[in-house]
């Protein structure tokens, strides 16, 4: 393991240096602060708040699962399974989960195998709810949403789709799951409190690729005709942006109202749309850096976006004109993960074991790692269900609007308080919503 980690470390720096030698700037302020090797490729990433961990799959031959740790970025490699589908993470007890054609494993930790497998026919989608800590599983095959209850591990229940669920977006504080159904080529809207389909709607054409928007309370899902934007809460179809064409990638930048919509067309260079959560309507365009996005990671931290292409990872600012900085790493990456709470952005690739970690930060020196700021979106309170409060003063409101408590300056102790969905409210901030599992 340790010639293993010597070799990853001096992997990170050749490429650092590579990159610091080709960037026409004299100091990049993003760059490669490790390469870690998992012993696959990696298809899904997902983070656990409360291991501080990264764990991962990937779902060709031979499927294999994997978790890091990220204090200090050393990796564990899990036992192989047949071609996971999905990996997801329960961070109040601390669990993973990953999917398969006919279970769902759970496991605490990478080296000590399968603690527990939930039979479950064509597993594939995976979304974990923090309110109610339910895991949403697409079942394709059954045409059904599995339900699993998180702390007994068992199914609880089943919710009816249209032909084929395959992709799960959660909306954890209007409570809504918004299901795709590559059979159908529609999307259900389900309520996740009372597990029931509440709107069906078709898309055209099917749906590529999709992604909820916290800061603008909407859905969106990219097609043949363009983007589609639904309401957060009815489901309601909004607008059609209609020049948002050969969308595959999105992510929602939450902090300036905005989605960023990554395209590939037969003849390069691919750019980004960039889409006001506002108006829904196409406010720009950026150069992407790179060709085939496959999936962006959206920093909080630094407001930058990072894409895994087909040919490397291209680094976006979403403010002035600089152009987008691009790192030639090798495997066609293929996933990315934001982690703000340690300044960093994981990618993983289809063509190499190895899992590259970017160091996201707007200074060009390391910077040590620190708490995740209060105001993000969405927040979640979990385990002692203590709230670090900023500097400013706030207090806590519930559904209604009605104020609850005071927000003082330090610690708050909220366990006494029921499970819900709150808001901060701060002079200083747009309000903030809190999440208390139950």
């Amino acid at each position: 393991m340790n010639s293993l980690r010597q070799k990853a470390r001096l992997s990170a720096a050749l490429a650092a240096l590579l990159f610091v030698t080709l960037l026409p700037t004299p100091v990049a302020a993003q760059y490669l602060e490790d390469s870690i090797y998992v012993g696959c490729g990696t298809s899904y990433l997902e983070y656990n708040l409360r291991r501080k961990e990264v764990w991962g799959a990937y779902n060709a031959y031979p499927g294999r699962y994997f978790a890091l740790i990220c204090s200090t970025n050393q990796a564990y490699a899990g036992s192989q399974l047949p071609e996971p589908s999905c990996v997801a993470c329960d961070s109040i007890d601390g669990k993973a989960y990953v999917s398969f054609y006919d279970s769902v494993a759970m496991l605490t930790k990478a080296n000590q195998g399968v603690k527990k497998r939930i039979g479950l026919s064509s597993a594939g989608d995976l979304a974990w709810d923090p309110v109610s800590n339910c895991l949403f599983v697409a079942c394709d095959e059954d045409d059904k949403v599995a339900v699993m209850d998180c702390h007994t591990d068992s199914i609880v229940g089943y919710i009816t789709t249209d032909l084929e669920p395959f992709r799960l977006d959660l909306n954890m504080t209007g409570r809504r799951l918004f299901v795709t159904n590559d059979g159908s080529r529609t999307v259900s809207v389900i309520d996740v409190d009372s597990l029931r389909v509440i709107r069906t709607l078709p898309i055209p054409g099917g749906v590529r690729t999709s992604r909820y928007c916290y800061s603008g309370n909407k859905y969106y899902c990219s097609s043949d005709d363009g983007v589609y934007v639904l309401d957060g809460t009815t489901g309601e179809r909004l607008t059609l942006v209609t020049g948002a064409l050969h969308v595959w990638a999105m992510v929602p930048a939450e902090a300036d109202g905005l989605v960023l919509a990554g395209y590939s067309v037969s003849t390069p260079p691919d750019s980004v749309y960039i889409i006001s959560t506002l108006t829904d309507s196409i406010v720009g365009r950026r150069p992407l850096g790179g060709t085939s996005p496959f999936c962006m990671a959206w920093s909080p931290t630094t407001g930058l976006v990072y894409s895994a292409n087909f040919d490397g990872v291209s680094v976006l600012s979403l403010h002035g004109l600089n152009p987008p900085k691009r790192f030639c790493v090798s495997g066609r990456p293929l996933v990315a993960l934001s982690v703000p709470e340690y300044h960093r952005v994981y990618v993983g690739c289809m063509e190499t074991e190895w899992l590259y970690c970017f160091r996201d930060t707007v200074s060009g020196v390391a910077e040590p790692p620190q708490r995740t700021p209060l105001l993000t979106s969405p927040a979640t309170i979990l385990g002692a269900t203590y709230l670090h409060s900023g500097p400013a003063p706030a207090e806590l409101v519930d559904a209604a609007g009605r104020k609850v408590v005071s927000i003082i300056l330090g610690t708050n102790d909220l366990s006494s308080l029921p499970a819900g969905v709150y808001s901060v409210i701060s002079p200083s901030s747009a309000p903030v919503r809190i999440l208390k599992p139950r």
